[in-house]
């Protein structure tokens, strides 16, 4: 140890210091310390320098050439130095303690140099052994390579090695062996090698770097061994395993493996989403704990252990409820699995299934429920006590605040509730009188259209936001409501509003879509069930007094039969609209455009006609959709026409894929001859929609559905009525269904005569048909075998050609409105709509972009240098849909206005517009241009101007 004191330092020392001073010896003691060591004062300067700065410094193995005896010298040192503080508190000095680890150092790298060089000697396999140079030429090899390949002596150096290597495997193992040259790390990479048969095997290369001193690799030391087999397994393995994820995912199969010892957890994306989570989330034994339902933690967890525990090895088979992280949402799933055991009885791994059966179990609980409804109606003694059984089944049931039932009065525009259930936390409305347009227009409009309302909160949903109507609801405690009406037949087989059923809950509330069915079903079967108990009550009043009013009673129950079939009428409408809506709505939308542009006198004369046929044909479309509805939904008296039966199938076929489902198959069978009927037109199509859906329920909706028609067919004898030779229309409808059992044919033709199940069906859909074809001047056939499916054939008289009246002429008006070279993008799947949009908006001046699908929508957005000034969607789209599309763009460019368009506004009662413009189909194009200035000219003022 030595010490340096005073502003020179001079330098004192003990004994075993001495030594080190070497023959700087006699002239150290009481020297400066920087004239004592000023040969390595480059080194020690620093040290020195922290140290009278007041900070101690210890350093260990540091080289030094101190060149004791006058000659250089490589030596290594251990230091600690310290401040030495004088009297008055101030740094005047430094203390060091040293020793030296020259002969350690030395020592340990001799070692580390044969442990290297053992390493590289033996750690390998010497299955083919080879070494390379630091540029990765090739210097050496076992002769086993040219055995193997059978490359000549000599050929397998420098790079040669390559030419025995597949030529789909060179690239990636010359990549490998190129990093791993540069970086230092070990060579590691499989490859086939073409053996002197010809044939071609894997190999495994492996290889590590010897080092110099200095770090620099000297050579490589490598083997190849053969990993053929292996190879080959885990290739099969890889297959087998892509088979299994490909069979999950097809099944909708979540999977989910733990490693109980390293406490790792590996969810699928499936497993992830039945507990509200994104794909890229990690997950752990504690997020899966954290998103169980409470109520099924316990259970779970106790199944859980006793799967894991090697005492019980328990089949892991549970139902547990989970409650969604990011969503907020209650799923149920059913897990299974079980634990692998080593040979010790330790549990090594747990792996299995998840399947969301959510659905499943709604159902489960809504059949039980409607079961349970049914025997409690039953008991009802008045139609009130009716009512309130249901209302307060339901409510309790959903877990909301109001349920009840609400009567219109003064022909409609006010509604009075006599009672209704409460759960104690909203107040009940029994005994208010409310007008209805207080709750919004927009709302009543879609009531009295039949349309139950869906609102999951009333303070964003822009039907119910507007100050004016918000008052109305908050007045009445309500954030989220379902609406169900009642509709009433009327003289003349019309149907008007007659009540509401109504679910509100006090807090915004998202409703599944099969809580809205179950909302429906329960009001639809009571307020039948409503309508009868009246008509039974007032039956047995009458009997009191039937002699005197027999005459009255007879028409009342006429009609209450009527609204009894005019509100079953609506259950059948109820399974067509929603189907048919939709493309109902983009056809009007083209009508609408069309009949604006022709409207404008400048309009060249090539688009003025191109205008006017889209006009003709689309209005023929349209009018068959329209005919379709009015045909179910009130009487009316034929209006029959002459058209061409063919023509008609073939239009009918393409509507009838909606009615039908995916899983059916429409297939046409028709003649190239023309053919056609006097009939009326709505009726026809509704008489074949009433075949296709009686077909459809016969097949379980799976199957195929085949239209044949037979052109100059005569009329065959059916039901002892005798046949007709004249020429008629045969149009056939088979299906491959159940069939129909013999004792049922008699009675299909019956009004309201059905096998189907309670809300199944109406009855009314074949005795509409057989009625049609009978005022028609034709009749209706069936043959059916039970298991072998059912064909019905409609006869109707044919006509010649030269009655067929001549088209109508189409007229059109012309609106005016300026784009001024706004770029817009345009997002809609249907095609017509799309094209006659674009045309549209070009028209008006816009410069229109047009994208079938949301998808590559948002990537033009992304990719287009020039912006948009507004994107213009429909909301009903395969894939990604018009509101998803909106809100993805609002999180990409939050300053890019978006407009919503659609026809089907029963999808935006589940699913709101989030707070977008939203343009109802069918729109003028007026309307379009409007808005589409409105919307962009309101972005363009800066916030709080």
């Amino acid at each position: 140890m030595f010490l340096a004191w005073g502003p020179e330092l001079l330098c004192f020392y003990n004994d075993a210091y001495r030594p080190i001073l070497g023959y700087r010896l006699p002239q150290a003691l009481g020297r400066p310390f920087r004239e004592v060591w000023d040969s390595i004062w480059e080194d020690i300067g620093p040290l020195v320098d922290a140290t009278l700065a007041g900070e101690t410094r210890t350093l260990t193995d540091m080289k030094l050439d101190l060149a004791r005896t006058g000659r250089a010298e490589e030596s290594w040192w251990s230091f600690t130095y310290s401040p030495v503080y004088d009297d008055a508190g101030a740094i005047n000095g430094l203390f060091c303690i040293t020793a030296e680890t020259t002969d350690r150092v030395r020592g340990e790298a001799a070692l580390r140099e044969r442990e290297d060089h053992y390493r590289h000697a033996v750690e390998l396999n010497p299955q083919v052994p080879w070494t390379c140079d630091a540029a990765g030429n090739i210097t050496s090899y076992a002769t086993r390579w040219l055995t193997l390949t059978g490359q000549a002596p000599g050929d397998p150096l420098g790079d040669g090695w390559t030419r025995a290597v597949h030529p789909e495997d060179l690239p990636q193992a010359l990549a490998v062996f190129g990093t791993c040259l540069a970086s230092g790390e070990p060579v590691d990479v499989d490859y086939r090698i073409r053996l002197a048969t010809g044939q071609y095997r894997w190999m495994r290369a492996r290889a590590f770097p010897r080092r110099a001193k200095d770090g620099s690799i000297l050579r490589w030391y490598g083997v190849v061994e053969d990993i053929h087999d292996r190879k080959r397994a885990e290739m099969r393995l890889q297959r087998q395993e892509e088979q299994l994820r490909l069979a999950t995912e097809a099944a909708e199969i979540g999977t989910w493996d733990l490693d109980p010892i390293g406490d790792t957890l590996i969810w699928s994306d499936r497993t992830k989403a039945m507990f509200g989570l994104g794909p890229e989330a990690a997950v752990t034994m504690d997020d899966f704990h954290a998103g169980l339902h409470p109520e099924d933690l316990a259970a779970t967890r106790a199944a859980f252990a006793s799967a894991l525990d090697p005492a019980v090895r328990a089949t892991y088979d549970v139902e547990y409820r989970t409650i969604g992280r990011n969503d907020g949402l209650m799923r149920w799933v059913a897990a299974k699995g079980r634990g692998v055991f080593d040979g010790s009885g330790r549990c090594v791994r747990a792996l299995g299934t998840a399947i969301d059966i959510t659905a499943r179990k709604s159902a489960e609980g809504h059949l039980r429920f409607q079961i349970a409804l049914a025997d409690r109606l039953r008991t009802a003694g008045t139609p009130l006590e009716l009512k309130m059984i249901a209302a307060a089944s339901l409510g309790a049931y959903l877990g909301v605040g109001r349920a009840g039932y609400g009567h219109l009065l003064n022909g409609g525009e006010v509604i009075s509730v006599e009672r209704d259930w409460c759960d104690g936390r909203m107040r009940s409305l029994a005994g208010e009188t409310r007008v209805l347009d207080a709750f919004g227009p927009t709302l009543i409009a879609e009531l009295r259209r039949g349309r139950t309302l869906v609102v999951s909160d009333c303070r964003t949903d822009p039907r119910t936001a507007e100050a004016a109507f918000q008052a109305t609801w908050d007045s009445i405690g309500t954030r989220a409501l379902i609406v169900a009406p009642m509709l009433r037949g009327q003289e003349g087989g019309s149907l008007s509003l007659g009540g509401l059923f109504y679910v509100h809950s006090a807090e915004p509330r998202h409703w599944t879509d099969a809580e809205v069915r179950l909302t429906m079903e329960v009001a639809a079967r009571t307020w039948s069930a409503y309508a009868q108990a009246e008509a039974e009550a007032a039956l047995r009043e009458l009997n009191a007094t039937l002699e005197e009013r027999v005459a009255g009673r007879t028409a009342e129950l006429e009609q209450t039969h009527e609204a009894l079939r005019q509100a079953q009428k609506m259950e059948a409408v109820g399974q067509l609209t929603g189907g048919v809506a939709h493309d109902f709505n983009n056809l009007l939308t083209i009508i609408r455009s069309s009949v604006d542009f022709l409207r404008r006198p400048d309009l060249p004369e090539a688009r003025k006609s191109r205008y006017l046929d889209a006009v003709s044909e689309t209005v023929d479309r349209a009018a068959k959709l329209t005919g379709q509805l009015l045909a179910f939904a009130r009487r009316q008296a034929l209006k029959p026409e002459v058209f061409e039966v063919r023509a008609r199938l073939v239009a009918v076929a393409e509507l009838l894929e909606t009615v039908t489902g995916a899983c059916i198959q429409v297939v046409t069978a028709l003649p190239d001859e023309t053919c056609h009927i006097r009939a009326d037109l709505s009726q026809f199509e509704t008489a074949l929609i009433n075949m296709a859906v009686n077909a459809r329920d016969a097949m379980a909706e799976r199957g195929t559905l085949t239209i044949r028609l037979e052109c100059g067919a005569p009329l065959p004898p059916l039901r002892n009525h005798g046949g007709s030779a004249s020429r008629f229309a045969a149009i056939s409808l088979t299906d491959t269904g159940s069939g129909i059992p013999p004792e049922h044919l008699d009675r299909i033709f019956e009004p309201f005569f059905t096998t189907k199940g309670v809300g199944k069906g109406t009855g009314l859909g074949l005795s509409q048909v057989f009625g049609f074809a009978k005022q028609s001047g034709g009749d209706i056939a069936v043959r059916s075998a039970v298991g072998a499916g059912t064909t019905f054939t409609l006869y109707l008289p044919a006509v010649a050609a030269d009655q067929i009246p001549a088209p109508a002429p189409v007229t059109a008006e012309h609106p005016a409105v300026s784009g001024d070279g706004l770029r817009v993008l345009l997002v809609e799947d249907n095609l017509e709509v799309g094209r006659f949009a674009r045309q549209i908006l070009e028209d008006f001046g816009y410069l229109p972009t047009w994208h079938t699908d949301a998808e590559s929508a948002l990537a033009e957005v992304e990719r287009d240098t020039t912006p948009f000034d507004i994107v213009v969607s429909d909301v009903v789209m395969p894939g990604m849909g018009g509101v998803a599309l909106a809100q993805e763009l609002k999180r990409r460019r939050p300053k890019l206005p978006v407009l919503l368009a659609s026809g089907y506004s029963h999808i935006l009662a589940q699913e709101d517009a989030h707070g977008f413009e939203l343009l109802h189909k069918p729109y003028s194009a007026e309307q379009l241009g409007r808005t589409i200035n409105r919307i962009v000219a309101r972005h363009a003022v800066p916030s709080g101007s």
